[in-house]
């Protein structure tokens, strides 16, 4: 095959142009992964479901945008039997070009909420476009659909292709039960399909990875992975993981999510912050690329600190917000700290007077945007509070 590339086209496009076509050589079917939030981990728990019977391959880290996704399916090979492409947008038209190149068979949507608001303008232009991922569907495809997110269950409407609900609601075709969440092991549920059901042990910690999990099984019975093969993926602990407890004392604990931020994955790292016992402080950086959404995002992670957390600290601008709306919910004024910059966030806790003499159990959260740097609180808090990290627990998050 020849690609020309020109000044007009650039060196892209002509690696999109390739792609396509190598797709097109090749009759593996492809699950392509799409949704505001969970995509990453949602994609490693598919691929993870398809191994129990397939030579699978699976996106890279997150390669899953203009440059990542041709570069995957580049990696596509004859001995592949399936392949577990992520895929995200962050401007109008783009799913377009995207479902051109990956040519998906079954494609799946995890959820619909802010995102890439400075260039999709509005939560409605997002599930617009996430949706066209469906619509590209051919008619002997599989639309794997979230029930519990109304923007993502109506996008029935808009695919040829067959439909596979997924959730907690009453009506979702793969659907958990029973749901119990227990602390930093995990989230335990009964896998409920076609009248039959198992109970699941899934080691992430979270009640939110229910949502990848249900998603994951989904696109295993359809893919006709067997019962315990889909139980026993969904029981292995993740190697990637996006959200990490770390015991870096006997006394704190540090549950690393710094892998992006949005206000959804916020309230969800948040909610994990709740169940943990002793002093809970919630360490939040500003969230990016959110347009004219951002104030009223950061207002809305503010206002859900309320019993979620003892202590706030803040970094960044627009995180602002986020201290602003949290004392006007009832935080008292001594428990927030507002840092200008992540990497003073730690020398600012040192001196802070609240934490001064207070006993453990300590448990602090750090989340944010990828733009704030916030891995590096995580690696001070561990140099100024406790000595090499322990790694007790892990599991994926719903940044993505």
């Amino acid at each position: 095959m020849l690609i020309l590339v020109d000044r007009e086209t650039g060196t892209m496009t002509a690696l999109q142009d390739l792609a396509i076509w190598w797709r097109q050589s090749l009759s593996t079917p492809i699950v392509a992964i799409a949704g505001s939030v969970g995509k990453t981990t949602t994609k490693d728990l598919v691929a993870a479901v398809l191994g129990s019977r397939y030579h699978v391959l699976g996106t890279a880290g997150n390669f899953n945008n203009e440059l990542g996704l041709p570069f995957s399916l580049l990696r596509l090979t004859s001995e592949h039997t399936i392949a577990a492409l992520e895929i995200g947008i962050s401007a109008i038209g783009e799913m377009v070009r995207f479902a051109e190149i990956a040519g998906p068979t079954m494609a799946v949507i995890t959820r619909i909420d802010a995102e890439h608001l400075h260039q999709l303008n509005d939560i409605d232009t997002v599930e617009l476009e996430e949706g066209r991922l469906v619509e590209a569907l051919p008619a002997d495809g599989h639309a794997i659909l979230n029930a519990d997110d109304p923007r993502v269950a109506r996008m029935a409407s808009r695919t040829v292709a067959n439909v596979v609900t997924f959730g907690e609601a009453g009506d979702a075709m793969v659907r958990a039960t029973d749901v119990e969440v227990v602390g930093l092991e995990g989230t335990h549920f009964t896998l409920v399909y076609q009248g039959h059901h198992r109970r699941v042990r899934l080691p992430l910690i979270g009640r939110h990875f229910l949502t990848g999990a249900l998603a994951a099984a989904s696109v295993g019975f359809v893919a006709g992975c067997s019962w315990e093969g889909i139980v026993e993926s969904l029981e292995q602990p993740l190697e990637a993981p996006r959200i990490r407890a770390l015991a870096i004392s006997t006394q704190i604990m540090v549950l690393d999510d710094t892998y992006n931020a949005s206000p959804a994955s916020c309230i969800a790292a948040l909610d994990v912050l709740a169940a943990q016992p002793g002093l809970r402080i919630a360490v939040l950086g500003d969230m990016f690329e959110l347009g004219d959404f951002e104030a009223e995002a950061h207002r809305i992670v503010g206002e859900a600190l309320k019993g979620r957390a003892d202590l706030l600290v803040a970094t960044g601008s627009a995180a602002t917000g986020i201290s602003r709306e949290a004392a006007r919910n009832g935080m008292d004024q001594s428990a927030i700290l507002h840092v200008a910059a992540s990497q003073d966030v730690v020398p600012a806790m040192t001196s802070w007077n609240c934490l001064a003499g207070r006993a453990g159990p300590w448990t602090v959260l750090v989340k944010g945007s990828r733009g704030m740097r916030m891995e590096r609180v995580v690696a001070m808090l561990q140099q100024a509070f406790g000595a090499a990290s322990n790694s007790i627990s892990s599991a994926s998050s719903i940044a993505g």
